[in-house]
């Protein structure tokens, strides 16, 4: 089942955060994978990667060892 917000589903969003993180645009990726409601282990993976590019390594790591939970 794929999530909705706003009329743009999840595999949009991701798709959407993965363009500004191409373009080091860590902060707007960001705010597009925390809106995200259903976070698989790749949004956090993703999610981590612009955390740790954005210097907050503390939540970073926290976000790699929800995305390595999550993973199979």
């Amino acid at each position: 089942m794929v999530s909705v917000i706003h009329g743009v589903n999840s595999q949009e969003l991701f798709l959407r955060a993965n363009k500004h993180y191409k373009e080091h645009d860590y902060k707007k990726a960001l705010e597009i994978y925390s809106s995200m409601p259903d976070k698989s282990s790749a949004v956090w993976y993703n999610s981590g990667n612009c955390l740790y590019h954005l210097g907050n390594y503390i939540q970073a790591l926290v976000a790699f060892k929800r995305a390595q939970h999550g993973a199979t």
